[in-house]
């Protein structure tokens, strides 16, 4: 305490300052951090989004396939060939929009749940070209067809939910958010296309196709009106 009251004005004035000083460092040093990351959150935000646009694309081709694959099926290939013929060249214009994009910027995407959930659906999207053959063959079952499009589809779409949680900007997460209910939506009318479409093709409505029929309806809804309450809030 002596050594104190014993320095000079100078020193007293320094020490003094000094705390603030580095106060002030450390809480600029902080404000930067988070400068910092806002700003490579966006940059990240603005490579996921592409990826969720190529997506969507995507998804929505593969919709039109399933609900075209399912009346082929339905109709043991006496109806919708040249349908789903023409709709797989506009669904491979997609894939391979969506493979070149990756092949540039899967390395830039450092999320490890999107790039797990990108690489999952890259990996059952080769098996398209198997269940294509397999759907032209009539030895597929309509059921298994329309799972393989509408996991493919899950999973595609369930990327833009993650970029919503990856954002440090909440109007752009709850945009996202309403997106993704957005898609959601929509995937449950093309399923509840690709199973009417099935079911017309029969001819015949049974019990379980029936209660398929009023959950996906009830689903699609329930998307629907969250997306309207996160738009509109």
């Amino acid at each position: 305490m002596s050594l104190i009251k014993n320095a000079s004005f100078k020193s007293k004035l320094i020490l003094l300052v000094t705390p603030a000083i580095l106060g002030l460092i450390v809480f600029c040093l902080i404000l930067i951090k988070q400068e910092l990351q806002i700003v490579n959150s966006s940059k990240d935000i603005a490579l996921l989004t592409q990826l969720s646009t190529f997506n969507s694309a995507l998804v929505h081709e593969l919709q039109k396939e399933r609900g075209a694959s399912a009346g082929f099926l339905g109709s043991k290939g006496k109806k919708f060939t040249n349908t789903l013929k023409l709709q797989r060249q506009e669904t491979n214009i997609r894939l391979a929009k969506r493979e070149t994009f990756l092949l540039d910027n899967l390395t830039d995407i450092k999320q490890v749940d999107i790039l797990a959930l990108t690489n999952s659906s890259t990996m059952a999207l080769k098996r398209l070209k198997n269940i294509r053959q397999k759907i032209d063959a009539l030895s597929i079952e309509s059921s298994e067809a329309i799972a393989y499009f509408t996991d493919n589809n899950s999973r595609l779409i369930n990327i833009v939910s993650y970029i919503g949680q990856a954002s440090f900007d909440g109007a752009l997460a709850n945009g996202l958010q309403g997106y993704y209910n957005f898609l959601q939506g929509k995937e449950r009318a093309g399923i509840e296309r690709a199973v009417m479409t099935n079911v017309f093709a029969i001819g015949q409505f049974n019990d379980s196709t029936f209660r398929r029929f009023i959950a996906l309806v009830t689903e699609q809804n329930a998307y629907f009106d969250t997306f309207n309450k996160v738009t509109t809030a």
